[in-house]
C-alpha cells in the first residue's frame, strides 16, 4: 500500500507544473520529501536589489503557500552555470547536494520520482544505484527534444539516465517522439499537464485592472511561458506588427524568462511595438490568477 511509503522527489523548482501534481499525490503517500535545486547565488539577491538578478530569487522556484502537512520541502543548493560544458558538470553537483541533505536529515525513502532528465533524472539515476529502490522521471520539453541533441556526448549521458528508470513519464505526444528517435527501452507513459482549479476562477476584471494599473480603453493579450525559441513568441511579435498597422488599443503582456529574451527586446524595438508589448519577467504562481483575469485573449 503506498499509504504505508515515503516519495522522494527531485525537481528543478516547486511552482506550478510540478508543485500541484506533487501536492496532488502526496494524499497517497505517507511522507513526500522535496528536494529542489537553486542557485545559492539567490541568497545575494536578497542583499543586492538589483533587477537583473530577481531571476535567482528562490521565492521565483520555491512556492510554499498551503502547503500538505505530509510534504516536506528542502532546498537543495547547486553551483552551475547552465552552459555547454559547465552544465554536463552540474548533473554530479546535484547528485552530491542532494546526499549530503538525504545523510543530514535522515531521508528514508521508497520511491524516486524525478522530474527533468538532467539534473534530477541524473542525480535519480545515481539514488537507485545506492539505495536499490525503483525510479520514476518526467520529461518535460527542452530535457528531451534539445539536450540529447547537442551532441553525441549528451545524447550518451541522457539515454543512459532513461535506460535506468523503472518508468518514464512525459507531458505531450510532440516529447513522446523525441524518446523514439532515441531508441529508449521503454516507451513513456504521457501525463499531460493540468491545473489546479483551486487557484484559478473569475475575478472583477475592472477591480483588477485598477489594481494592477492598467488602462481599460486597452484590449490586452496575455502571454506566460519560457521565452525560448520553440515557443514562437518571434512569431507573435511579427502578428502584432501587422495588427499595429490597423489599430493601436491593444497592450500584449508578456509573463515569464528565457535565454531568448535579449532577442525578443530586440524584435520589440525593431517592430515599434514598445507601447503596445510589456514583458514583466517572471510572476509568483498565486498571482496568475489576476493576470488571467484582467486580459481579453490569452
Amino acid at each position: 500500500m503506498l499509504k504505508d511509503k515515503n516519495i522522494l522527489y527531485i525537481v528543478h523548482n516547486y511552482n506550478t507544473f510540478q508543485k500541484d501534481p506533487i501536492e496532488e499525490a502526496a494524499k497517497y503517500f505517507k511522507r513526500v520529501y522535496v528536494l529542489v535545486r537553486y542557485k545559492p547565488l539567490s541568497k545575494i539577491v536578497k542583499i543586492i536589489p538589483i533587477n537583473w538578478l530577481k531571476k535567482f530569487d528562490d521565492s521565483y522556484v520555491i512556492d510554499l503557500r498551503d502547503l500538505p502537512d505530509n510534504v516536506e520541502v528542502i532546498k537543495t543548493p547547486v553551483w552551475y552555470l547552465p552552459y555547454g560544458i559547465f552544465y554536463k558538470w552540474a548533473g554530479e553537483s546535484h547528485y552530491r547536494s542532494v546526499k549530503k541533505i538525504i545523510e543530514k536529515f535522515d531521508i528514508k525513502f521508497d520511491l524516486i520520482h524525478s522530474h527533468f532528465i538532467w539534473t534530477a533524472g541524473y542525480v535519480g539515476m545515481k539514488l537507485k544505484e545506492k539505495y536499490d529502490k525503483p525510479l520514476t522521471i518526467t520529461a518535460h520539453g527542452y530535457d528531451i527534444y534539445d539536450i540529447p541533441f547537442q551532441s553525441s556526448a549528451w545524447r550518451k549521458r541522457i539515454v543512459k539516465v532513461l535506460d535506468s528508470a523503472d518508468e518514464l513519464l512525459t507531458v505531450s505526444d510532440f516529447a513522446k517522439s523525441f524518446f523514439n528517435s532515441l531508441n529508449i527501452k521503454k516507451t513513456p507513459y504521457i501525463v499531460y499537464n493540468g491545473f489546479n482549479e483551486r487557484l484559478f476562477g473569475k475575478v472583477n476584471k475592472q477591480e483588477v485592472r485598477r489594481k494592477l494599473a492598467f488602462p481599460k480603453n486597452k484590449k490586452i493579450i496575455l502571454t506566460i511561458g519560457n521565452l525560448e525559441k520553440v515557443k514562437g513568441y518571434d512569431l507573435l511579435l511579427e502578428a502584432l506588427s501587422i495588427v499595429a498597422q490597423e489599430r493601436k488599443d491593444f497592450l500584449c503582456i508578456h509573463i515569464g524568462t528565457g535565454t531568448q529574451e535579449k532577442k525578443i527586446k530586440g524584435l520589440i524595438k525593431k517592430y515599434n511595438l514598445e507601447k503596445n508589448v510589456k514583458l514583466l519577467g517572471k510572476k509568483p504562481h498565486h498571482e496568475l490568477k489576476d493576470w488571467y483575469g484582467i486580459c481579453d485573449f490569452f
